[in-house]
C-alpha cells in the first residue's frame, strides 16, 4: 500500500534490479535491517537502535516531504523475486538547483554490486526527471570505505575532505565529499550504457555540415 507521496517515485529497471516506490509494507523489512549494528555503524544519522516505530515514522515523513517534492526513494528489490535489499533516493534543494544522494543495503546483500547498479540507473534518471538540476551531491564517513568504493565505481568527483564533520558513535569521523554537475553525468553515462540522459544529449551530424554547438534537447547546461 502506498502512502500519498510515494507512488511520486517513478519505478526504473536495471539488468538485476527493480527500483520501486517505498511502501507502508517495508517499514518491518526496514526496521530489521537498519537495527543490524553492522549496517548502522556505516550510516551516519540513522538511529541505532532501529526500531519498527521508527521506520513507520519515517515513511511517513517520506511521504510528506514527497508530496511537498523535497524527495524521491525507492526500494532496491531484484527483478526476478521482489525481496526488499534496501533503499536509494535523493534529497531536493530547488532553492539552488542540487540533490543529494543516499542509499543503503541490508547486510546479506553486501559485494554483489547492487549499490552501484542502482546508483548508476539512478544518476542519470534524476538529471532526466529534474531538467533544471545542476548538482548531485554525496559524500560518506571516511572508515566507510565500502561507500567509497560505490562512489568512486560511480565516477563521481572527489571535492574534499572535512576533519572531524560528525560524531557517531562516540567517534568524531572524517567525511569525504564528492558530486556530479550535469555536463558530468552526459558524459558518464556514455561509459556505463545509454541513458535516457544521453540518448537526448546525442546530436545527429547533418548532411553536409558540422554539428551544431546547441544544447542538447531538454538540457540546459
Amino acid at each position: 500500500m502506498f502512502l500519498p507521496g510515494l507512488e511520486k517515485a517513478l519505478p526504473v529497471e536495471t539488468e538485476r534490479l527493480r527500483l520501486r516506490p517505498l511502501l507502508e509494507g517495508d517499514a518491518a523489512e526496514i526496521a530489521r535491517y537498519l537495527n543490524d549494528f553492522e549496517v548502522a555503524k556505516g550510516l551516519t544519522y540513522s538511529p541505532y537502535p532501529y526500531t519498527l516505530e521508527l521506520a513507520v515514522q519515517w515513511l511517513r515523513d517520506v511521504a510528506f516531504a514527497s508530496q511537498q517534492d523535497q524527495v524521491r526513494y525507492w526500494a532496491i528489490t531484484p527483478r526476478e523475486s521482489g525481496t526488499f535489499l534496501g533503499i536509494i533516493g535523493f534529497s531536493l534543494c530547488r532553492a539552488h538547483d542540487k540533490a543529494e544522494m543516499h542509499y543503503w543495503l541490508g547486510r546479506p546483500f553486501w559485494n554483489r554490486g547492487y549499490a552501484t547498479e542502482a546508483s548508476r540507473a539512478m544518476i542519470p534518471f534524476l538529471f532526466t526527471q529534474e531538467p533544471t538540476l545542476q548538482r548531485l551531491e554525496i559524500n560518506h564517513r571516511s572508515c566507510n570505505t565500502a561507500s567509497g568504493r560505490v562512489i568512486q565505481k560511480c565516477g563521481f568527483i572527489f571535492e574534499g575532505e572535512l576533519r572531524a564533520y560528525v560524531k557517531r558513535f562516540g567517534h568524531h569521523d572524517n567525511v569525504r565529499f564528492y558530486s556530479f554537475l550535469r555536463p558530468e553525468v552526459i558524459k558518464k553515462t556514455c561509459v556505463w550504457e545509454k541513458s535516457p540522459l544521453q540518448q537526448e544529449s546525442e546530436v545527429r551530424e547533418p548532411p553536409g555540415g558540422s554539428s551544431p554547438k546547441n544544447s542538447p534537447k531538454g538540457l540546459k547546461t
